[in-house]
This record gives C-alpha cells, sequence and structure tokens, in this order.
C-alpha cells in the first residue's frame, strides 16, 4: 500500500513513538489477565494473509519480524500523510511455523482484553 501512496519508494511507515511509549507505560500500570506476555517490535504486513511463498515466515523471523498481518503498514502510511499518531496493538490468535497453541474461536472472543487496555491507555495519553 505505501509503494502506492509514494511511487518508486518504498516507504517504512511506523508506529508513532509517542503512542508505544504510553502503551507500555499503561502496561507497567495495569495487570494484565492473559500470558503477560507483552512484544515491541517489527511486524510484517501483506495484502494476501493466507498465500505465503515458501520459506517467507521463517526468513522474516530470521529478520526479527515478530508478526504477519494485513492493516498496520497502511495505516501507518495513512498517519504519515496526515501528520496523525498510529499505533497497531495486535494479539497473537495463530502461530504460522506451530500451530500447537493456536486460540480457539471462543478463546479469540475472550482473550483480546489486554490488547484494549494497550490501546486505550495509549489513546488517553
Amino acid at each position: 500500500m505505501n509503494q502506492l501512496r509514494i511511487p518508486g519508494v518504498n516507504f517504512s511507515a511506523v508506529a508513532d513513538f509517542q503512542l508505544a511509549r504510553a502503551a507500555l507505560r499503561g502496561l507497567l500500570t495495569e495487570q494484565t489477565e492473559g500470558d503477560g506476555k507483552v512484544h515491541l517490535g517489527t511486524v510484517f504486513s501483506r495484502d494476501h494473509f493466507y498465500f505465503t511463498p515458501e520459506g517467507q515466515n521463517e526468513a522474516l523471523a530470521g529478520y526479527g519480524v515478530l508478526g504477519v498481518e494485513m492493516e498496520a503498514a497502511a495505516l501507518y502510511g495513512v498517519a504519515a500523510e496526515y501528520g496523525k499518531q498510529a499505533l497497531a496493538v495486535l494479539t497473537v490468535s495463530d502461530h504460522l511455523l506451530d500451530h500447537s497453541g493456536d486460540m480457539s474461536a471462543a478463546e479469540r472472543e475472550t482473550r483480546f482484553a489486554d490488547s484494549l487496555r494497550l490501546a486505550v491507555a495509549a489513546a488517553h495519553s
């Protein structure tokens, strides 16, 4: 999406630092109900979540990419274009390399409260 935003450029739009810091501060002051694991880092956005070239996920992991999703890059690009702040707060429901711990449908309905608390903390900063 960001290649369309600025033709000829691979624009690497990123999360707003102030919002990320506020979310982390919120984490430190809130008791989390989930497993308590929070990671701050790079995610990979792609338009086709279920089509993955062979070896791509392993290569991304080798570069320290924490997850794959579909919207963050575009969200960050729009925010940058309009001079706004943006932060993607994500919850991992499925592991692309090891499916033994994937969330059930019931867990997907109930396990996102911690992410919501982080997002609210960032929004209220």
